[in-house]
């Protein structure tokens, strides 16, 4: 797998050719990170990706609901293997997620939200 890299802003990368783009588990990991914060139908390449934020946000119980979102964008990632540890806590109305795959490059990468 290749992704474009990303800088601090969850921007792409532009300017050095090949060098702005990841492979492998490190590909993966942004792959699943910009997956998980995408808001549903705003990916201008496609607009069914992302999560539905816009109904989770400011919403009171739906921890479960985010939960389940974000596992279903890990399991059907094409270069996870497994997913390996979920933990996710709301902190002052802030959603925290860790998350732990192999991927199938043999390697366990560690995606924090």
């Amino acid at each position: 797998m290749k992704f474009r890299t990303l800088d601090g802003n969850w921007d792409w990368n532009f300017g050095l050719g090949l060098g702005n783009y990841a492979d492998n588990s490190i590909a993966v990991s942004y792959d699943l990170k910009s997956k998980i914060l995408s808001w549903y139908g705003d990916c201008f390449f496609d607009t069914t990706a992302g999560i539905d934020w816009k109904n989770y946000l400011g919403s009171k119980n739906k921890k479960e609901q985010i939960d389940k979102a974000i596992k279903q964008i890990v399991i059907s990632e094409p270069d996870v293997a497994e997913l390996v540890y979920f933990d996710s806590t709301i902190e002052n109305r802030t959603y925290l997620c860790d998350i732990k795959v192999k991927t199938i490059y043999g390697e366990t990468i560690e995606v924090k939200i």
